[in-house]
Parts: structure tokens; sequence; C-alpha cells
């Protein structure tokens, strides 16, 4: 089972789920578990070979979509959740757009952190380089190339240098694992586009996230229950570079969320589209 850890501050809180991306793992979100501990029971997770849950043997079928959606699950399982509200960051908004698409009924919301819901050209321009140079170049060098792409401003560095720091941790083995994927996580991205999960889809971006933000605004213009909300002076990981407006953008979806009774899966249209 993937590892996990909870902060729970009352049985009648809602759930929040924090799932990171490729190359992450739960330290990534440790400013958001401080803001969010006092009203809601958090739960946060290492992805396969990441973090404490590195040393799970890879599957005999290799890395899927589904298969990581079923690791979720069974952590919901063990933990005792039924029903959580859900942020990804990165890659890791694949993932939670998987799990709330194949387990519709175990998500309240889904909070998307610098969400990836299209490969554009360029993305694609460094998969493709990126499979050329796999067995050639260290993966680290792939992924500090990756990270300044993603967060190429000045003030993004302190954010940057924990995306690089974190994929330090993660072997070549298992960087190729995760690369590998890019295929899959396209085709799953082009189908979601079409039949998103009906529960509301909140997108945190960064006005400077130049690679994935207008993507995003196509999809949110398309789906009545895709909301965009974009955070100034920050880029693709805003969780991190600017923390406070992000938390409190963040504590006011999530609450205005909870309001909810379970059972009302609607958009949330009283939600601010921006934070100024």
């Amino acid at each position: 089972m993937l590892h996990y850890r909870t902060y729970c501050c009352s049985p009648d809180a809602p759930w929040v789920v924090l799932v990171h991306g490729a190359g992450g793992s739960a330290a990534v979100w440790f400013r958001q578990i401080r803001a969010l501990q006092d009203r809601f029971n958090v739960l946060v997770l290492d992805l396969r070979g990441h973090g404490l849950s590195a040393t799970l043997p890879p599957p005999p079928g290799g890395y899927s979509l589904p298969l990581f959606s079923e690791d979720i699950r069974a952590v919901l399982d063990d933990a005792g959740i039924d029903r959580a509200h859900f942020a990804g960051l990165s890659l890791g908004t694949i993932v939670v757009a998987h799990f709330a698409s194949a387990f519709p009924e175990r998500v309240r919301t889904v909070m998307q952190v610098g969400a990836i819901v299209a490969f554009n050209p360029l993305v694609q321009l460094f998969i493709a380089f990126g499979k050329t140079f796999q067995h050639v170049v260290p993966f680290y060098w792939l992924y500090q190339l990756f990270a300044w792409i993603v967060v190429p401003h000045p003030a993004g560095r302190a954010a940057r240098q924990v995306f690089i720091r974190e994929a330090s941790k993660l072997s070549n083995e298992e960087f190729l694992r995760w690369f590998g994927l890019t295929a899959h996580f396209k085709q799953f991205l082009d189908r979601f586009r079409q039949s998103p999960p009906a529960c509301p889809i909140h997108h945190l971006m960064g006005e400077q996230d130049y690679l994935l933000l207008r993507s995003v605004q196509r999809f949110c213009s398309t789906h009545p229950q895709a909301m965009v909300h974009i955070l100034p002076a920050c880029g693709h990981i805003c969780n991190l570079e600017q923390p406070h407006r992000f938390n409190a953008l963040f504590l006011q979806l999530l609450t205005a969320a909870s309001a909810l009774p379970p059972s009302r899966i609607v958009a949330l249209e009283e939600a601010p589209n921006s934070w100024g």
C-alpha cells in the first residue's frame, strides 16, 4: 500500500486528500497542511516510486492510471474515508482526474493546482526530446530542464529548487517508468476533455503559467462544472510560489464546497474566477 499520513482535527470535519506530481512527494504540500489542519482532516500520500512509497515493488503489469487510482482507493479504504475533496499538483492533476472519473462516488470536489488538461506543442516537444535522449542524458538533467521550462521566472526560484530537490530523490528506473506513461496520459486527457466527471473542478493556476494556463481556460469555457482561478505573480507551482495567497483561495473554495450536502454535486457558481 502507498505510504500516507493523516492530520485529523475532528471526526466531523471534511477530508482533503493531497496528491503530488511526478518527481515530488507529500512534502510539496507542507505549507497547505499547516493552513488546512485546523479546519479540515487532511490526508497526504506518496505515489508509487516517490517518497516513502519508493520501496513498493513494481507491479508485473507496469504502471498505469488505473493502477494509481486503485492505489488511492485502497488508501481511502484503509483510512476509513468514504468521500473527500481531492487536490492534485502538476502531473498529479492527471492522477486525480482519473480517480475522479473512475470513482466519482468517492469525490466531493476536485482542486487542480498547475493543472495539465492537454499536452500542447511545447510539452510534446520536450517529451520527444526526452524519449530521444532518455538513455543518454541523466534523468536529473532532463528534470532540471523541465523545471526551468515550467518555472522560468526569477520569482519562482525557491519553488523551482523544491521541485528539483524532490526529483533528485527519484531513481533513474522510476523516472523512466513515469516518463514512459506520457502517451497513456495523453490518451486519457483526450477522453477527459470530452467527458469530465460531473463534480466541481477548480483549477488554481498562476498567471505566469504560460505553458498550461491557456489550455485550462479553453477547457473551463466548455464545461460548466469547471472553473479557473488565477493567482498573480506566480507560475506553475503556485502553492509554493505564493503560499499565502494560494492558501487563502484554497481555504475559501474548500469551505464553500464543504457547505454543500454530500449528495449535491453541482458547480460552485458563487466561487471567484480569479484572485486579486
